[in-house]
């Protein structure tokens, strides 16, 4: 346990990889405050605490104010913070990437810089987009006419479906209400897919701003991604909501695009894409980048950092530490892709708890009443709970039931608690104890803390 008091920092392998996470919320005319550990959101209607480690991008509209602690916290928990205009249609700034690695960053560099290569990463990007066609021969001309000739005719078709009529696309980015329906759904929408896609980027640790396609903007990179899917997601959309036409269209365009992005694994896919797009076949695998800082050298590539070159003595150590290294990245490598897994559903209940640790819990979890706590996490990040747990209850008891692989597709853990857990005859049961029982529990538990006896020696000084 750390002499700081507070709960300490999340670690890197307690935090949500990006495809675990949740894809945006969007704020606007509130506070972003932090209380107990956790981020609260306070309006008119009310205090509500937001699982912030498990958001990919929180969109801050007008009217939002923001505490120097949230921020501090939002850092932490890894989320991605993007301030943006009205309905979210201008972007202004954003935070850090989740990663700790600058692998992808330089390699975006090195294809961008080659046009050789670069031309190869856009050829591949139109691929994606006409999946059923050749297009290794074709010129950037060429291509730029097909894509505009398949956006056109998407348009075309969802007017058709939708009855909707369509006369092109026109928006005043300044000002979201001076649109026609179906463009400010477009704008609405469209600007929902490129905070999603621009947290993505970020996380995984390249720069938005280096384009493929798109050139010369601080987000050519996010518009070179988010076209390959605006054709499924935000086009068709935008269409149906704007047939509808609903009162709030960007409220409602939001929650549609929400419920896409969702149902449709964007996340998990987009971060595939990227890492294809730059790292081609050897993409496969996504595995967590490791910090790991080299000093760059213009004939061996990359040499360790943090030794005294230049003197003899320190040769043969620098050697054996540098063999320690590599033996321990790569058992903490291993480790780490065997234990990711996938998001299951879990409770946690927690009874005579501090509070900071109760806050701590909404980073990852709903607070859905007094002490209950749901959510869903790899198996890696619930057992990075369950530790903070332990560390933090104090006197508290815990209780957590999670998803299993088992006959009984479930598994629970119990801290402090009188009720034990016990493998009877194969099924994982708990155990009522017994008077004697209980009589030992409390007796390893008798005593009150220094706080305790403090308190009530303050109540007796009183009565005197």
């Amino acid at each position: 346990m750390s002499d700081v008091p507070g709960m300490r920092k999340p670690d890197l392998l307690a935090l949500p990889q990006v495809k675990d996470r949740m894809s945006f919320l969007y704020l606007e005319r509130c506070l972003i405050n932090r209380q107990d550990g956790a981020i609260t959101i306070t309006d008119a209607r009310g205090t509500v605490h937001v699982p912030a480690a498990s958001l990919s991008v929180l969109l801050l509209g007008p009217g939002t104010n923001v505490s120097h602690r949230a921020m501090e916290l939002i850092g932490h928990t890894g989320v991605r913070v993007i301030w943006v205009g009205e309905q979210g249609v201008r972007y202004y700034a954003h935070g850090h990437p989740l990663t700790h690695s600058a692998r992808l960053l330089i390699r975006q560099a090195e294809l961008v810089s080659n046009v050789r290569k670069r031309v190869a990463v856009a050829r591949q990007m139109y691929q994606m987009r006409f999946p059923d066609e050749d297009v290794s021969s074709l010129t950037m001309q060429q291509l730029r006419g097909r894509e505009g000739a398949r956006i056109r005719s998407m348009y075309r078709q969802a007017s058709k479906d939708t009855g909707v009529p369509w006369g092109g696309r026109e928006y005043d980015p300044s000002n979201f209400n001076a649109s026609d329906p179906v463009n400010m759904a477009l704008s609405a929408a469209h600007a929902c897919l490129y905070g999603v896609v621009h947290s993505i980027i970020v996380a995984l640790g390249c720069s938005p701003g280096l384009g493929f396609i798109h050139t010369g903007h601080e987000r050519s990179f996010v518009y070179d991604i988010a076209d390959l899917y605006k054709g499924n997601i935000t086009i068709p959309i935008a269409f149906e909501v704007a047939s509808k036409q609903p009162e709030d269209i960007g409220s409602v365009t939001r929650h549609r695009v929400r419920n896409a992005i969702a149902g449709g694994s964007l996340l998990k896919q987009c971060a595939k894409d990227i890492r294809f797009l730059l790292l081609e076949e050897t993409a496969i695998e996504e595995d967590m980048e490791l910090a790991v800082l080299h000093l760059w050298d213009d004939k061996k590539g990359l040499v360790s950092s943090a030794v005294s070159y230049g003197k003899k003595r320190n040769r043969r150590k620098w050697r054996r530490g540098r063999s320690r290294n590599r033996t321990g990245r790569g058992k903490v490598g291993k480790g780490l892709r065997n234990n990711s897994g996938g998001r299951n559903m879990i409770v946690i209940t927690l009874t005579a708890c501090p509070p900071a640790l109760r806050g701590d819990l909404t980073k990852w979890l709903q607070e859905i009443n007094t002490g209950v706590y749901v959510g869903q996490v790899s198996a890696r990040v619930r057992d990075e709970l369950w530790k903070r747990i332990k560390e933090n209850a104090k006197d508290g008891r815990a209780t957590m039931v999670f998803s299993a692989q088992n006959e009984q597709r479930l598994d629970f853990r119990v801290h402090n608690t009188s009720w034990e857990p016990i493998d009877f005859d194969g099924l994982k049961l708990m155990l009522r104890p017994g008077p004697a029982r209980v009589q030992q529990l409390s007796e390893m538990r008798v005593g009150f803390s220094n706080a305790s006896r403090m308190r009530k020696a303050k109540q007796m000084a009183k009565k005197v």
